[in-house]
């Protein structure tokens, strides 16, 4: 049975929103509504998230009518690490990577930790280097 990576809600849906916010055409803005109703996010959820996210000089926001979230930088210089750092309480990507003590026997407990430690830096390089233009385009990381 293969097991799957897990990734947090808030991180998810931070890609997401970001994704949605840098397809809307010609850098217009969206309203907080309009991205959760299509990107199937709660609302409360989401408006802590863009908070999140304009903090971190990732997206900016505009108040009143006509107004709403927009990318503040280019998607090519928006890399999915900074994203999920913006919003998860963890301090790094790939935390769902981190060993714990009695998973492991005494005489490999160093051979484990070092292929963690391996597969961590892996997967946050993976996501250091892909962008939101990159996920726009459907290219996908990957591992080296």
């Amino acid at each position: 049975m293969r097991e799957t990576l897990r990734i947090s809600a808030r991180a998810d849906y931070a890609i997401r929103a970001t994704a949605a916010i840098a397809a809307v055409p010609h850098g217009g803005l969206t309203t907080a509504d309009e991205l959760a109703s299509s990107q199937g996010i709660p609302l409360r959820f989401l408006l802590a998230i863009l908070n999140s996210l304009r903090h971190a000089g990732i997206v900016d926001s505009r108040r009143g009518h006509g107004g709403g979230y927009r990318l503040a930088r280019p998607t090519d210089q928006l890399s999915l690490a900074e994203i999920i750092s913006a919003v998860d309480i963890t301090p790094r990507p790939g935390h769902w990577l981190e060993p714990t003590e009695d998973q492991h026997e005494p005489a490999t407990t160093e051979q484990v930790h070092a292929l963690w430690s391996s597969l961590r830096t892996s997967l946050h390089d993976a996501l250091e280097r892909t962008t939101i233009a990159d996920v726009l385009a459907g290219r996908h990381p990957t591992l080296r």
